[in-house]
């Protein structure tokens, strides 16, 4: 029985996007994890994250959304997120990634009336 990819928790954590995306490194997560850890009241990696200053509100929105879409049971939705994240990890093709994702949010405006919420917020930055 083959495997379906979006089970796998750590490759979809939070914490594994934020730091493909380069918004933190894996020290800071693996601190703030520790830190978790310790507490005794549940609180969310991310808004720990947010809390200690290490991330952005914006960015941590950008994760779940990038989240979101990673394990969504729609193909299309799972391959935007997935080149929106590898875009995000390399310093080279951030002007190429802006393309992408305003032509990518066109066309799947004009085929379904809606934008890909993570495409719809960094194309904001882009522009910028």
């Amino acid at each position: 029985m083959k495997r379906d990819p979006r089970d796998d928790t750590e490759v979809y954590s939070i914490g594994t996007i934020l730091v493909k995306m380069r918004a933190t490194t894996r020290e800071s997560l693996e601190a703030v994890l520790r830190e978790q850890s310790r507490m005794t009241e549940d609180e969310l990696v991310g808004a720990l994250l947010v809390r200690a200053g290490i991330i952005t509100e914006e960015q941590l929105e950008v994760a779940l959304s990038a989240q979101a879409g990673l394990r969504s049971s729609k193909p299309h939705v799972r391959a935007l997120a997935a080149a929106d994240l590898a875009c995000r990890s390399s310093e080279k093709v951030r002007s190429l990634a802006g393309l992408l994702r305003r032509a990518v949010s066109e066309v799947r405006k004009k085929r379904t009336g809606e934008e890909f919420p993570a495409v719809q917020m960094l194309g904001k930055k882009d522009t910028q």
